[in-house]
C-alpha cells in the first residue's frame, strides 16, 4: 500500500481526526495521478514574443510565417526573452489561455482519481476511488473491488476556478457517483444516468434505471430512511421500499421537485432545493415546504433538536424551529 488510510474518523470525545485502525491504503490503478501539460505557442503568441524582444517593426514581423518566427526567436538569448516578456500583458494573457486549454482534459482526469463519495454501515466502508467502488471491513488486508465502475467521461472542469460559487458547486457535484447503504443493501447513482442496486454488499449488481418513474440524466444525492431509499435526480425524487416498485415524490400541486441535498432525522426526510427546504413525513409522497425562499443559495443544512439549520452563500446560517 502506498498511502495512509483514505478515511478518517472524528471522535465526539476530543474532536481530533484519526485514521481508522487497520484500514489499508489504496493500491494505484492505472498510470497514477501525475498531470503533464505541454503548450505549443500559436502564431499570434510568437509575434508578440518577437516584438517584445527585438526592434523589428510591426510590418517586418507580420510578413514572417510560423517557421520564420520560430527561427527568429531561436537567435534571441533566453534570458533576454524572458525579461522582455515578464511584464507583457498580451503575452501573459495568451499564455494563460493556452495553459488553461491544455490543462483542461488532464486536470479533469486527475480530479476523477481523487474525488468520490463514501458510505459507512457499522464496520463496513464503501469508497469510490479512481471511478471504481471499493468495500472494506475490519480485518481485511486490502480493499475489495466490487466491480462497479463509473465509465462516464470526466466532466469539463475548465471553469472550476471561475470564482462563481454556483458554477464551482455544480462542477464538484458532477464528480463521482452518489451512493447510500443500509445493511447489505446499496444504491449507486452513476454519472452516466444509471442507478445500480445490490442486496449483498456489492458482490452482485442490478441495473434498475428502467424502473424509475422518470428518465434520469444525473443524480444529486441518495439516502435511506429506514428501509426506504430516496434518490434525488435532475428530474425529481424517486423512492422505493422494496427495490422493485418505484414512485415519485411531488409537491402539493403534483410537481416533482429537483432536490439538491438530503438530511434525515428519524423517520422524516428533509430536502433542499437551491433556495428552499422541504419536509417529507413517513408514508407520505408529498413535500411540505418548511422555509420561505432563502436570501441566497443554500450550501448546507441539517436538523438537530427539532431545529432546522440552513447554511447560505454569503448570508450566514439561518435557523428555523420545527413544529412538534
Amino acid at each position: 500500500m502506498n498511502s495512509p488510510s483514505p478515511l478518517l474518523r472524528l471522535p465526539t470525545e476530543d474532536h481530533i481526526p484519526k485514521f481508522i485502525p487497520g484500514m489499508p491504503a489504496f493500491r494505484k490503478i492505472g498510470p497514477g495521478n501525475t498531470v503533464s501539460v505541454q503548450i505549443t505557442p500559436d502564431e499570434e503568441m510568437l509575434k508578440i514574443m518577437l516584438a517584445a524582444a527585438t526592434d523589428k517593426s510591426k510590418q517586418e514581423i507580420e510578413n514572417l510565417d510560423y517557421n520564420q518566427l520560430i527561427g527568429a526567436l531561436k537567435d534571441i538569448d533566453p534570458d533576454q526573452l524572458n525579461e522582455a516578456l515578464k511584464n507583457n500583458i498580451d503575452f501573459q494573457r495568451l499564455k494563460n489561455e493556452a495553459f488553461s486549454k491544455a490543462l483542461k482534459e488532464p486536470a479533469s482526469s486527475g480530479m476523477m482519481s481523487f474525488f468520490g463519495d463514501f458510505a459507512v454501515n457499522d464496520d463496513t466502508y464503501y469508497v469510490e476511488y479512481q471511478q471504481r467502488l471499493f468495500r472494506w471491513k475490519s480485518g481485511m488486508n486490502e480493499w475489495f473491488d466490487t466491480g462497479l465502475k463509473d465509465e462516464a467521461e470526466p466532466p469539463d472542469l475548465s471553469n472550476l476556478y471561475s470564482g462563481e460559487y454556483a458554477e464551482m458547486t455544480n462542477l464538484l457535484q458532477s464528480l463521482g457517483v452518489k451512493l447510500a447503504v443500509s445493511g447489505k443493501t446499496l444504491y449507486v447513482g452513476k454519472r452516466d444516468g444509471h442507478l445500480f442496486q445490490s442486496f449483498d454488499e456489492g458482490d452482485t449488481w442490478n441495473d434498475v434505471t428502467a424502473d424509475l418513474p422518470f428518465s434520469v440524466a444525473a443524480y444529486n444525492t441518495v439516502a435511506f430512511v429506514g428501509s426506504t431509499v430516496y434518490v434525488a435526480t435532475d428530474k425529481g425524487v424517486a423512492y422505493s421500499s422494496d427495490g422493485t416498485r418505484w414512485h415519485k415524490v411531488t409537491d402539493v400541486e403534483g410537481t416533482p421537485l429537483v432536490i439538491e441535498k438530503f438530511a434525515v432525522d428519524g423517520t422524516t426526510l428533509y430536502g433542499a432545493t437551491k433556495q428552499q427546504v422541504y419536509e417529507l413525513k413517513e408514508n407520505s409522497s408529498t413535500w411540505k415546504q418548511l422555509t420561505p425562499g432563502s436570501p441566497s443559495m443554500i450550501t448546507a443544512f441539517t436538523v438537530d433538536a427539532n431545529t432546522l439549520y440552513v447554511g447560505t452563500l454569503g448570508r450566514g446560517v439561518l435557523r428555523f424551529p420545527l413544529d412538534e
